[in-house]
């Protein structure tokens, strides 16, 4: 799965400044397994990977989760 892109601060630069950065994460997810990323059967990675994947929190993946 790719990280969404960012600046050089670390923000994300392909988000409305009004979407939350859970809102991206839970996105770039589900795209992922639309996109065939993820078998149907398959789980996830932990919270600790998905937030090293994406470069955020663990409250972060957990708020994307919950969606």
């Amino acid at each position: 799965m790719n990280k969404p892109e960012t600046d050089l601060t670390g923000r994300f630069t392909d988000r409305p400044k009004s979407m939350l950065l859970a809102e991206v994460v839970y996105d770039s997810i589900r795209r992922a397994i639309a996109n065939g990323a993820y078998a149907e059967d398959e789980r996830l990675p932990g919270e600790n990977a998905l937030a090293g994947q994406f470069d955020v929190s663990r409250p972060v993946i957990r708020a994307a989760l919950k969606r």
